[in-house]
């Protein structure tokens, strides 16, 4: 059996471990692209300078089959740690 002082001694590491051992974090990278924007692109026929106007710079840019392809990233977590 665990006396008095056991237990505040308990009790005060599981609180040391829960205010310093977990530090919540939320992590955004980039922002999301709003659709509005991309109705005023029209392939094939949007320049490179139109499309980084509107959605800003791409994340990548890369040559595709049909012409260039711009990569744009957007992530959100939380995580404890």
């Amino acid at each position: 059996m665990i006396g008095v002082t056991g237990k505040i001694g308990i009790l005060g590491v599981l609180v040391t471990l829960i205010l310093y051992g977990c530090d919540f974090r939320r992590v955004v990278v980039n922002d999301p692209l709003i659709t509005d924007s991309l109705d005023e692109l029209v392939p094939g026929k949007s320049t490179v300078r139109d499309v980084a106007q509107k959605l800003g710079a791409p994340d990548e840019i890369e040559e595709g089959m049909n012409g260039m392809v711009f990569r744009y990233r957007y992530a959100e977590t939380s995580r404890c740690g």
